[in-house]
């Protein structure tokens, strides 16, 4: 039978004494079907003693859910089969919450799967109890025809030309300027495929003369450009300030080519810019849904073309492992795919066919010399001691072996998903993992992860209990501690700084030299990591995590644990606002997060993750006092997506 004449549709009763869930499985073929389970992925949660009017829950896994049925069902064409759930431990929000990848396995082990529905519910906006809006993304306005973001910081332009006119490189430039040209000119060419490239290194008749100098007195990112009538100066301290200088000359070209109407190319006046921050980063989730090497170097192109630096590369969670290492190939061999046949079920939705994909060491270099190519480190992260069930699916001998397998659950519902501080065999590994990371990155900083550990575990770990005692008796987090603070001396014994999530300041926490620590679980953190001595980089999910809702509407796609994260939100964040002038050194940077349990596609990203990308991009670059909401709409409707 065709999947296209299975469905599953469910509502969400959430406004009654007990919630429950109904399930409704039709047959719109023109066949019967015989099944003995239900399988489906879901942000909702059916609790472990949840009880169904139909079959019984078998396994619940993650947001992987298993129904069996002590006979077979039969349905026959035309008809329908209900289910009804009581005791949700999780309970949805908007409509993507629903059931997802799901499936119905025959008696004889065939897999048909399911086209689900959105999820329906009594919290629908539709129904009028609940949700504004749908996202809104306003046109926006701005009084200057320059072209720019991030805004510059110091900006006064008295001419423009009415097109875009072609930059020819003064024949006295260097290789390292002539290298830099053909880069950026490439990337165009990449992200604006119609666009004409903005600099030319041979002497045209109708071009203006581009000069590039070094200068002394300026910041090693900073650039400042002088515009006459037939010529442009681009002075810069180093490097990166020659890529940013030349960045800005290609957006306002290529602004200027796109909507004319509105944009222009300076004829006369300067631009005087430099960072506000010098981490100005962006967090990618390639594990919940993996992101082929092509996705990543066009993100990577995106930021560098917002003025980006940092790319923090999220490689293992729970629901897989994304690198390849060659001392340990076990981990690409066993969960770098999920499935129903797999070491992991299907999971946020993907099918009960394998799916998945890993990094190569081909790729990593690849993605290595794309970076340097823009300016961009690659921050790479292996998530510790928490997220670890594909770790520990691979490697059972990294358990406790008295320790009930199923003693807690992580937020996410994973069973005893964190490393054990009491097991020699935690470190070995951890030697193993990061020293090869090592080798494969070449930037500075290992992210050791340190999030989400669930308070509970390692209780009924004897030898972890054990350790506990010999520490004097710590709790959870005092375990965590101790664990990572091992792994902060691999990381510095690599001569590596080490990053992480807040929490590895929990329990006495890593220690704070040489340490920056990622503050996403609300802005009073970045206040509170700053006061312990930390490096600090604002991430919080109320404003910068991109996988957040943009409106309470229930059609509205997204997570919404940390509520809702709209286009102004993001922009008008202030992560210095309440901090002590005295710590404000510490503040290295802001870092949008994108976690991809509702970002499957390449649509759904682009929904998601733009403008407020852009937003984030200004942020970093451009001082409070001169952004724009309403310049900031108008411009990002021109930057690239993915």
């Amino acid at each position: 039978m065709s999947s296209s004449q299975l469905h599953l549709s469910a509502y969400l009763a959430a406004n009654t004494p007990a919630p429950c869930l109904t399930l409704t499985l039709h047959n719109h073929g023109q066949t019967s079907i015989t099944f003995r389970e239900l399988a489906f992925t879901s942000i909702i949660i059916m609790a472990a003693d949840a009880s169904l009017s139909c079959g019984v829950l078998a396994e619940t896994f993650g947001s992987f859910h298993r129904i069996e049925f002590p006979q077979a069902q039969h349905l026959a064409a035309g008809d329908a089969l209900t289910i009804t759930a009581t005791g949700l431990s999780v309970l949805a929000r908007h409509k993507l919450d629903g059931p997802q990848g799901a499936y119905l396995s025959s008696p004889t082990g065939q897999r048909m799967p399911l086209i689900c529905a959105d999820l329906q519910s009594d919290l629908d906006s539709n129904q009028g109890s609940r949700g504004t809006a749908p996202r809104s993304y306003p046109q926006g306005t701005t009084s200057s025809p320059a072209g720019l973001l991030p805004w510059p910081n110091h900006i006064e332009i008295t001419a423009w030309h009415k097109a875009p006119p072609s930059l020819a490189l003064a024949q006295t430039a260097t290789p390292a300027q002539r290298a830099q040209i053909a880069a950026i000119n490439a990337l165009v060419q990449r992200l604006y495929p119609a666009a004409p490239q903005p600099f030319s290194t041979s002497q045209q008749q109708a071009a203006i003369a581009l000069d590039c100098m070094q200068a002394n007195d300026l910041a090693a990112e900073a650039y400042q450009l002088s515009f006459a009538a037939n010529a442009v100066t681009l002075s810069y301290g180093a490097d990166q300030g020659l890529r940013h200088g030349l960045m800005a000359l290609a957006q306002l070209s290529t602004t200027a080519f796109l909507d004319s109407a509105r944009f222009a190319f300076p004829q006369t006046g300067t631009i005087a810019d430099s960072p506000r921050f010098a981490w100005r980063g962006c967090h990618l989730d390639v594990v919940r849904h993996f992101w082929q090497l092509d996705d990543v170097l066009r993100f990577m192109d995106i930021l560098s073309w917002h003025r980006m630096n940092i790319l923090h590369l999220h490689l293992t969670e729970d629901e897989g492992w994304r690198i390849e290492l060659k001392s340990l190939p076990e981990l690409t061999e066993q969960v770098a795919f999920r499935g129903a046949d797999c070491a992991l079920p299907p999971l946020f939705g993907s099918s009960p066919q394998p799916y998945g994909g890993y990094y190569t060491q081909a790729d990593i270099a690849a993605m290595n010399a794309h970076a340097l190519s823009l300016g961009i480190t690659i921050v790479p992260e292996v998530d510790i001691p928490g997220h670890m069930t594909a770790v520990l699916a691979t490697y059972p001998h990294l358990k406790d072996p008295d320790e009930p397998a199923d003693s807690y659950r992580s937020i996410q519902n994973y069973p005893n998903n964190a490393l054990n501080p009491a097991m020699d065999e935690t470190y070995e590994l951890l030697e193993t993992v990061f020293s090869e990371l090592a080798e494969l990155f070449p930037g500075r900083y290992l992210h050791l992860g340190g999030d989400e550990v669930d308070a509970k575990s390692w209780h009924a770990s004897p030898k972890a209990q054990a350790l506990a005692k010999q520490l004097g008796n710590t709790d959870t987090m005092g375990l965590q501690a101790h664990l990572l603070r091992k792994a902060q001396a691999i990381i510095e014994g690599l001569g590596r700084t080490t990053a992480g999530w807040d929490e590895a300041a929990l329990g006495g926490g890593i220690s704070t030299d040489n340490t920056l620590l990622v503050a996403w679980r609300s802005p009073q953190t970045i206040n509170t990591l700053l006061k312990q001595g930390y490096d600090v980089v604002a991430s919080p999910g109320q404003a910068y995590y991109l996988d957040m809702v943009q409106s309470d509407n229930w059609q509205e796609p997204g997570m919404s644990w940390a509520g809702v994260a709209t286009i102004e939100t993001c922009y008008t964040f202030e992560p210095s606002a309440g901090l002590d002038p005295a710590h404000l050194h510490k503040l290295k940077g802001i870092q949008g997060g994108i976690w991809c349990e509702h970002i499957p596609n390449q649509h759904q990203f682009n929904y998601m993750v733009f403008p407020r990308l852009s937003a984030i991009a200004e942020s970093a670059w451009t001082q409070s006092e001169h952004k724009d909401l309403q310049r900031f709409y108008a411009l990002s409707r021109l930057m690239p997506q993915l």
